[in-house]
C-alpha cells in the first residue's frame, strides 16, 4: 500500500539511485519505495522538531491525498473534523464503514447516532456504504451515506461539522492564540496566517529624523484582505514593527476595544 502511493503521488520519480540500481530495477521495488515514504516522515520529524501534529497530518495526507484536497466549491469537512479532533483528543476520527442499503436503516436506527437525511423524492437506491463517524465520548455518533466511501465519509464529516457550529463547539480566531501579546505579535500573527485566517503580513516601513537628527522609524502592517492597516512610530525600527503588529493582532481578534 505505501509503494503504491508513492507511485500514485509521483514521489518515486524523484528518486536518486546509482546507474547499476536503476538497470537493475531496484527503483521499481516495493520495499524501495516504502523506504521512501520512511525517509519522508523521517524528514519532516528533524524539521519540525518531532512536532507529533505536524508528522500526523504529513502520513494522512500521503495516506489519503483525496481528503485534503479543497476545491472552490465543496468546504472540505474531513480536513476540518480531523483538526478538531486533534486538536481536542490529540488523535484521528473513528471512523467505520458499512455496505449496505440506505433503506436498511429506517427501521433499524442506532442510539445516540446522528443519520444524514434527504429529501422524499430522492434516489436512494445509488447509496451503497455507510460511515459512521465517532470523536468525543460526549457527542454522538455521525452517519452519513454515498455511493462510495469517500462521499458517505465525507457527509458523516459534514453533520459533524454542522452538529459542532450549532453547539458552539468550534474554535475561534480567539482560541488560537493563548496569550496575545506585543513582544510576540509578529510570530502570532504569522501563526495565524498559516494556519488559514489570513494571507501573511506584510510591512512597509517609513524612515524619518528629528530635529536632533535622531532616526524615527514608521512601521505599517498590512493585511491583504483587510480594509484597515495599523501603524506603529518608534526610534527603532524593531519595535516600530512590533507596534503595529501588536494594533493588528488585537484588530484580526476583536479586541481592539478591549
Amino acid at each position: 500500500a505505501l509503494a503504491r502511493r508513492m507511485d500514485e503521488l509521483g514521489f518515486s520519480e524523484h528518486l536518486i539511485m546509482g546507474k547499476g540500481d536503476i538497470q537493475n530495477n531496484i527503483n521499481q521495488e516495493d520495499s524501495v519505495k516504502e523506504d521512501l515514504f520512511e525517509a519522508i516522515i523521517g524528514a519532516v520529524a528533524i524539521d519540525s522538531g518531532w512536532n507529533l501534529k505536524d508528522l500526523q497530518k504529513v502520513v494522512e495526507v500521503m495516506l489519503v491525498p483525496e481528503d485534503f484536497l479543497i476545491n472552490d466549491t465543496d468546504t472540505n469537512y474531513v480536513r476540518l473534523i480531523q483538526e478538531w479532533e486533534m486538536n481536542e483528543n490529540g488523535c484521528i476520527p473513528w471512523y467505520k464503514y458499512k455496505e449496505a442499503s440506505y433503506s436498511s436503516t429506517w427501521y433499524l436506527k442506532e442510539d445516540n447516532t446522528i443519520y444524514q437525511s434527504f429529501p422524499l423524492d430522492y434516489n436512494y437506491s445509488k447509496l451503497k456504504y455507510h460511515c459512521y463517524l465517532k470523536l468525543l465520548d460526549s457527542l454522538p455518533v455521525f452517519c452519513g451515506f454515498g455511493v462510495s466511501i469517500r462521499e458517505a465519509r465525507m457527509a458523516a464529516c459534514k453533520l459533524a461539522y454542522e452538529y459542532l457550529e450549532r453547539n458552539d463547539m468550534l474554535p475561534s480566531i480567539r482560541d488560537e492564540i493563548e496569550n496575545p501579546n506585543r513582544d510576540d505579535a509578529i510570530n502570532q500573527l504569522e501563526t495565524l496566517a498559516r494556519r488559514g485566517y489570513f494571507p501573511i503580513p506584510t510591512y512597509e516601513f517609513k524612515e524619518t529624523y528629528d530635529d536632533n537628527g535622531n532616526p524615527i522609524w514608521n512601521c505599517e502592517c498590512h493585511i491583504a484582505e483587510e480594509d484597515y492597516y495599523f501603524e506603529g512610530t518608534s526610534s527603532s525600527k524593531k519595535e516600530a514593527k512590533k507596534d503595529s503588529a501588536f494594533r493588528m493582532l488585537l484588530y484580526v481578534l476583536g479586541m481592539e476595544d478591549e
